[in-house]
């Protein structure tokens, strides 16, 4: 005895609006993928910011690939990451650029500001002392600057070298002047240099204070 099999389907069973059975439905990828349908199947994949078969997806460290600028921290993030520029520079994180922080003056009025890379320097000006942030006065004439025979006045971020009556000179170096030679005694008397003064004595026969005889 022989069977011959009955294709049921010749007599249109199905419903003419009938369709695929949609897999993703059953959600079959991991919850870091999308499902994509195809007729009789389907397809996982893993979304941007993760990788795997589809099924099972993981966190990619984006940063791994060093994506932001050289002056720029990377943070890697679920799915994603985050560039941020480093103190001192501004942008986006992809793009750094330095920060002149002299703009906003930064440093003591008596301090000049040097923009570096990221950063900037403060330093006092000459006759001042401190941290660039903080500058005050030095009393330059508490080192002796000047000649022996001069006075020494401070000033703000600086000092005055005078030399003293009875010398000449820059107040750095002074020398004796010899008073002698402005005639300053009376005709009758002797006059007699000595470091930054002189005397006049009245000549024998006569006397007074040498400025004046008789």
């Amino acid at each position: 005895m022989s069977y011959i099999d009955v294709d049921e389907c010749d007599q249109f069973p199905c419903d003419d609006n009938a369709k695929y059975e949609d897999e993703c439905d059953q959600t079959p990828c991991h919850s870091d993928a999308i499902c994509t349908n195809f007729p009789g199947s389907f397809n996982c994949s893993c979304l941007n910011g993760f990788f795997g078969n589809g099924t099972f997806c993981q966190d990619m460290n984006e940063c791994d690939q060093y994506p932001c600028d050289d002056n720029a921290t990377c943070v890697n993030q679920v799915g994603s990451f985050k560039c941020t520029c480093l103190e001192g520079f501004d942008g986006n994180g992809f793009n750094c650029l330095d920060s002149n922080e002299c703009e906003i003056r930064p440093c003591h009025s008596n301090a000049s500001c040097t923009n570096v890379p990221g950063s900037f320097e403060c330093s006092c000006f000459i006759g001042f002392s401190g941290d660039g942030f903080r500058c005050q006065d030095v009393n330059e004439c508490a080192k002796f600057p000047c000649d022996g025979n001069a006075t020494c006045i401070n000033q703000i971020g600086s000092f005055k070298c005078s030399c003293l009556e009875g010398f000449t000179g820059n107040g750095f170096q002074c020398l004796d002047e010899n008073e002698c030679n402005q005639t300053p005694c009376h005709s009758h008397a002797v006059c007699t240099n000595f470091p930054g003064s002189s005397n006049c004595s009245c000549m024998t026969g006569f006397f007074g204070n040498g400025t004046f005889c008789q």
